[in-house]
């Protein structure tokens, strides 16, 4: 009777501590809406800084008279000065903390945007369009660092779904970027530099919320761990790889869809804009978004496997099809693309516990390399084409101009990327498989 009792009342105290402890998390969790929310409207910021100008390519080439290769230089710049600031992020974090440099680049974003529509009118127009570009790498680039391990310490069951769910809005930042963008620089006509100015209240907005947001404190003791470490895991190396080969997958399409569109498929910018970059943006979100429910029935490396697939189909498809079907591919290339920086990073994470800002820091870097060198080949290999006499007859005989086949040829060449991806998401699960059946021993 006694032993009745007294496991009744072990039972009773266990149910009323784990409710407490529930209780308890569930609040915590609330406690971290309001960051949850900034990092969510920091990431739309991101998106912004990076396809604002794209949006604009267009009209740099008529006011401006930019060139298809210095275009290519900027989206180099751009990522350039991104990657230099991923190098440096961790000293900066060690410095500043995390508090002030989120702050601190939603502001330099905010100028970055606003720059867009002002320095070209001020200066020479490449001279202006470089520094505003600068001022939103530097914006854009420690938002990829910063956030990503702040969203990663708040305590959450699922680390890879919260990720995905994070990077969504990536997307759905784009998304609104390209809708809102396309439709206001048709009504705005000559007067278009007024839209990133506007666009420069988010991140102003952004940076009050990060003033007041709660970070938790596993935030600020993930910083120093030795980039070496990482460096020697060939697993590691091989992330980098995905993450190099991602983001060239995806910029190119983000980067060059407008004026490919417009250009390359003799298509109305409106049309264009709507139905090739901004569908691109909401496959890609709408991908990371069910991979956060997918992830958890189906390893993540599998279902990035079958986008790698797909992305190459893609890329193949928008380069050779004709008009609405190379626009279709363009546009569900974003659903292939999708996994491939968000997945990689919760992969890493997994597998190195603890390694907290050093990875995410070096993979962003890594990815960078890709979102700078992908857009820059792709714009290179345009020029090329369309500059040589030789592909004269070759464009005749498919009923294009040089400039079209040199535009199509720019992407098909950039389907070795997800080709690479698919190598390498490859030898990435055999070694995982390796690496179990040793601990099995």
């Amino acid at each position: 009777m006694l032993t009745l009792i007294y496991g009744s009342d072990i039972m009773v105290r266990q149910y009323f501590l784990t409710g407490r402890s529930l209780k308890m998390q569930q609040n915590e969790k609330r406690g971290y809406r309001g960051t949850v929310i900034a990092c969510y409207i920091a990431y739309m910021v991101q998106a912004l800084v990076n396809n604002t100008s794209p949006l604009l390519f267009v009209l740099y080439q008529s006011e401006y008279n930019i060139s298809l290769q210095m275009l290519a230089n900027i989206i180099l710049i751009n990522f350039g000065t991104q990657f230099v600031f991923d190098l440096i992020s961790i000293k900066l974090i060690d410095i500043f903390g995390y508090r002030k440099l989120s702050v601190a680049c939603h502001i330099i974003s905010a100028l970055g945007l606003i720059g867009l529509g002002i320095f070209p009118k001020i200066m020479p127009p490449s001279i202006g369009l470089v520094i505003a570009t600068l001022l939103c790498a530097v914006g854009g680039g420690l938002i990829e660092v910063i956030i990503s391990p702040i969203v990663d310490a708040i305590p959450n069951e699922s680390k890879s779904a919260s990720m995905n769910f994070l990077h969504s809005f990536y997307c759905w930042g784009s998304v609104f970027c390209v809708a809102v963008g396309t439709v206001a620089v048709k009504l705005l006509g000559n007067m278009w530099y007024i839209l990133p100015i506007c666009l420069s209240a988010i991140p102003l907005f952004n940076s009050v919320a990060f003033m007041r947001a709660k970070f938790a404190k596993s935030t600020e003791d993930n910083v120093r761990v030795p980039a070496k470490k990482l460096l020697r895991s060939p697993f590691f190396i091989l992330l980098m790889i995905i993450m190099i080969c991602g983001g060239a997958s995806e910029l190119v399409i983000s980067q060059w869809a407008s004026l490919f569109a417009e250009k390359a498929l003799g298509i109305s910018k409106v049309a264009g804009d709507i139905l090739g970059p901004c569908l691109f943006a909401f496959f890609m979100g709408t991908g990371r978004m069910l991979s956060g429910v997918l992830s958890k029935k189906i390893k993540i490396e599998k279902i990035m496997l079958v986008c790698a697939v797909l992305c190459t189909l893609c890329y193949i498809g928008t380069a050779l099809l004709p008009g609405v079907f190379a626009l279709a591919t363009c546009a569900l290339t974003g659903f292939g693309v999708s996994l491939m920086w968000p997945a990689t990073l919760s992969v890493a994470s997994a597998h190195f516990d603890g390694a907290g800002t050093t990875l995410f820091s070096i993979l962003a870097f890594a990815g960078d390399i890709g979102c700078a060198f992908g857009p820059w080949l792709s714009g290179n290999i345009s020029d090329l084409v369309e500059g040589n006499s030789a592909f004269a007859s070759v464009a005749d005989s498919l009923s294009l101009t040089t400039e079209q086949l040199g535009l199509r040829s720019g992407i098909l060449v950039s389907a070795i990327f997800p080709i690479i991806i698919f190598f390498s998401l490859t030898a990435v699960l055999a070694y995982e498989k390796k690496h179990r059946e040793k601990s099995l021993i």
